[in-house]
């Protein structure tokens, strides 16, 4: 099944009230395999092995897109025009089935059927994932690929808090982490906690770009030396922070609760 919403919200458990607790969000065109049904929504298992509940609303038939969104937002319009309503704004790594594709505008398929456009410039081809859970210690990534990693994370700079979020609309700390890994064809656990499956420890002093830091609770991307890049509750936005008393955004809470640094890299 394909996801209809821009951004569709993945439930921790089954929903019985407006307080049910979110595990995380999935975006526009990307695909769950369904696990179970209810009368008004389905345990599902997304593509990167995350489990979860969503409204069967937000799921159409097999949609799946061949080309990503990358841009911050993008606007879904019903003619190749710029003066008329958006019919949904899509965030960062939407995907979209591309019908046609023009100098400035592009034709495609909505997940419902009907055909819309978008801006040319707004859209890339989908590669799709080279190294997923479990193979990532295979990698052997040259400067470009950490900094690339790095470089996507920071795109999301001043982009709001948002438990369980990963777009521009909203994110969290492991939604950051994930979602610059996943642009660049690596797909790491959207989670906060340590996982060998993937990662393995390293000492701070060996940690570079893109290497991940582990809190309690909480996880942040190393952009150099003991500067870090996180989406921070305390901050309410994605910002910067460090681990060196030297650096004016210091955090001495984080230094001194700081479980281990990672790598999903092999050098």
């Amino acid at each position: 099944m394909t996801v209809n919403k821009s951004n569709a919200t993945i439930y921790a458990c089954l929903p019985e009230s407006s307080l049910t607790p979110i595990a995380d969000e999935i975006l526009y065109g990307w695909n769950v395999t369904v696990l179970e049904e209810f009368s008004r929504y389905v345990r599902v298992k997304t593509e990167y092995g995350y489990e979860g509940y969503m409204a069967k609303s937000d799921l159409s038939e097999d949609c799946e897109g061949d080309y990503t969104v990358v841009a911050g937002l993008c606007g879904v319009v019903p003619t190749a025009e710029y003066k008329y309503p958006e019919i949904m704004l899509l965030p960062r790594l939407a995907r979209v089935k591309v019908l046609e594709k023009g100098e400035k505008w592009t034709r495609i398929l909505l997940a419902d059927g009907r055909e819309a456009f978008v801006r040319t410039l707004h859209i890339a081809p989908w590669h799709g994932i080279f190294a997923r859970r479990g193979f990532a210690d295979s990698i052997k990534p040259d400067v470009d690929l950490r900094q690339r990693i790095v470089g996507i994370a920071q795109r999301y700079l001043g982009t709001q808090y948002r438990w369980g979020g990963k777009s521009s609309l909203g994110i969290d700390c492991s939604g950051l982490c994930f979602m610059a890994y996943y642009e660049n064809g690596i797909n790491i656990y959207r989670d906060a906690e340590p996982d060998t499956s993937y990662t393995k420890r390293i000492p701070l002093d060996r940690a570079k770009p893109g290497d991940l830091l582990y809190f309690p609770g909480h996880i942040a991307m190393v952009t150099e030396g003991l500067r870090f890049i996180h989406a921070s509750s305390a901050l309410s936005v994605v910002g910067f922070n460090s681990l060196s008393p030297e650096d004016e955004n210091y955090s001495e809470y984080l230094e001194k609760n700081l479980i281990t640094a990672a790598t999903v890299f092999d050098d």
